[in-house]
């Protein structure tokens, strides 16, 4: 088969509706990823001023109920938002919910074969025009400028090629030698994020969310917060890789980056609230 995308209008759209919604799934993600990179400074900071005072039992109890508070808060914000990353609705948006989508799509259309996300539409994402390489022209002084053109477009081309390789490589890896997504592979991702977040899900509805009459003794730590959390940065990269373009491989997937999102200074902050905590709990500056 060619790389040529044969998608229709209709499902093109699809296409965009999906990338869109994955944008947004993003944003909220991140939000998340800040939360918890947040809560581990304040953990340390928290940790400092304890030991400033750790003869003191009067500080200490009443240290245990503010750091119980803050973690409390913590994974509230926490639980509800991979929560909010499990519901499907019609007015709603979620990871879940996409791939439900994603999944009907594929059911629908598996008997055309002619379902949205391909083999080489994926591959056709490495072959645009504005794919990059590295310009070579400075090496080549010597060279008039038509044998620089073409150098540069042999090295354009070979470029390229060695994408697209890459991107064939990654698609049989992951997918298989299906020309189109296999159903089998969204239901497993699909299962692998409730499987994941199940615990999760049960504490934001029976506890945080609402108080059920039928609580069961849910114990969940901070670790399978922070598993839960990982492994939706990865199922999200994922499917963003498959509709943008970008590695497949999960070891290979790039966790969702809070680096330009934060907006304020967090070490700042940190800084002069380890202050404010030794000024006022332990009397130092």
């Amino acid at each position: 088969m060619g790389n040529n995308i044969r998608n229709t209008g209709e499902e093109m759209e699809k296409l965009e509706k999906w990338k869109k919604d994955l944008e947004l799934i993003e944003d909220d993600l991140k939000d998340l990823y800040i939360a918890k990179s947040d809560f581990e400074k304040l953990s340390k900071d928290m940790l400092s001023v304890k030991d400033c005072k750790s003869e003191d039992e009067a500080f200490l109890d009443s240290f245990k109920v503010f750091a119980h508070l803050v973690l409390q808060g913590y994974v509230a914000f926490i639980v509800m938002g991979i929560r909010r990353q499990l519901k499907a609705g019609d007015n709603s948006i979620s990871l879940y919910g996409t791939l439900k989508e994603i999944l009907k799509e594929i059911l629908k259309e598996i008997e055309q074969h002619h379902q949205c996300i391909s083999k080489s539409y994926y591959i056709s994402l490495y072959q645009h025009e504005d794919v990059k390489f590295t310009n070579l022209t400075r090496n080549l002084e010597k060279f008039s400028d038509e044998e620089k053109k073409a150098v540069n477009e042999h090295a354009a081309n070979s470029f390229k090629e060695n994408l697209k390789k890459g991107a064939e490589e990654d698609w049989e890896e992951i997918i298989g030698d299906s020309e189109y997504l296999p159903s089998e592979v969204v239901e497993n991702d699909i299962c692998k994020l409730k499987d994941s977040t199940k615990g999760i899900e049960d504490l934001a509805d029976k506890y945080i969310a609402h108080h059920d009459r039928e609580r069961d003794n849910i114990g969940i730590s901070l670790n399978t917060i922070d598993q839960a959390l990982e492994n939706l940065g990865q199922i999200w990269s994922k499917y963003h890789n498959l509709l943008e373009g970008g590695p497949l491989k999960q070891e290979e997937l790039v966790v969702i980056s809070t680096t330009l999102t934060s907006q304020f200074n967090n070490q700042k902050f940190f800084d002069e609230f380890e202050i404010w905590l030794k000024e006022r709990l332990c009397g130092k500056k």
